[in-house]
């Protein structure tokens, strides 16, 4: 969670999402202007909308700003930008619908979160059957095992992105630290591609327990056999 004091400028972020020019308006023109003459920053105004981008392609949930202390005495800008899963249906959907535009993306991040969408994103929404539910109790479709046929084989064939296993086993970590390496292979299992072997699998597992291990996302508590993990 980061924040920074002072007014959100743009007037909101689907402002910022939806604009394919930068905003006009800036704290400081001066320092903005040199930053960018000295690519210190690549655009004024890019910020938001690369992170955005780099959230989506990692199926992660958006990053959450909170700019409602506009208008207050002390006024303040706060961003949550989230590295786990929240609802598993919103990875898979974006998984499987990689032509999904960034402004759906948004409103199905804003689905999973509970938070209230225009009835008029809903039905767009529910014509491409990626939300179920009567509005304004709707939530992420699950379709995964409604697929038939070449796509369906191709998605167990394939499996998912590595960003999507390293968020399930960082979640079991939470929930139950000193997991062993046998019990995160019994997480995976049916999750891991299908053109792997058993023991394809087990290797899958350790070089995703490595990745995380040099990430300083986990950690060993032991060697060999008996070894456990836990989250950092």
């Amino acid at each position: 969670m980061l924040s920074n004091v002072g007014e959100f400028l743009p007037e909101s972020i689907e402002y910022v999402i939806d604009s394919d020019t930068p905003s006009e308006i800036y704290r400081n023109q001066f320092l903005a202007d040199a930053m960018v003459s000295l690519n210190m920053i690549d655009t004024i105004g890019s910020g938001i909308k690369k992170m955005m981008n780099i959230q989506m392609k990692r199926t992660f949930p958006l990053p959450t700003y909170d700019i409602s202390e506009k208008g207050a005495l002390h006024l303040k800008v706060q961003v949550t930008i989230f590295g786990e899963i929240i609802d598993e249906n919103y990875t898979k959907l974006l998984v499987q619908n990689s032509d999904l535009s960034l402004r759906e993306v948004m409103l199905l991040d804003k689905v999973q979160k509970n938070e209230r969408i225009a009835k008029s994103d809903a039905d767009k929404l529910r014509k491409k059957k990626l939300i179920e539910g009567r509005y304004p109790n709707i939530i992420i479709a699950s379709h995964i095992a409604d697929l038939t046929g070449e796509k369906n084989k191709y998605l167990k064939d394939a499996g998912l992105n590595n960003d999507y296993y390293k968020a399930l086993i960082v979640t079991m970590l939470e929930k139950y630290p000193n997991s062993s390496k046998q019990e995160v292979i019994s997480l995976l299992e049916d999750k891991l591609p299908n053109i792997l072997d058993k023991q394809q699998k087990m290797k899958k597992v350790d070089n995703l327990l490595q990745s995380l291990s040099r990430e300083g996302k986990i950690k060993s508590t032991g060697r060999g056999f008996g070894a456990k993990w836990i989250k950092q």
